[in-house]
């Protein structure tokens, strides 16, 4: 249903105006916020002090944000030279 309905009418909404796009998501923030502040469960304050036994996994860090991004580049690259080293 969503499938079929979803571009007739955001057709129709960006025929009457495209500003309407970033208009129409105000509504569905706030739902999302409420339903998230009445259904998740609150967290106590948390412990002062350092954290005790976790340590922080720098090489998975580095992996999560650097791979997406080699293979973004990689992407954009597919079938295309490079022009040879001081011909740019």
């Amino acid at each position: 249903m969503a499938a079929g309905s979803g571009p007739v009418l955001g057709g129709l909404l960006v025929e009457s105006s495209w500003r309407w796009i970033f208009l129409i998501n105000l509504p569905i923030i706030v739902a999302a916020l409420a339903a998230g502040a009445a259904i998740l469960p609150r967290r106590d304050a948390a412990p002062s002090g350092p954290r005790t036994g976790r340590r922080t996994d720098l090489a998975g860090d580095h992996d999560r944000v650097r791979l997406p991004n080699v293979a973004q580049g990689n992407a954009f690259t597919v079938g295309h030279r490079r022009p040879p080293p001081g011909r740019c």
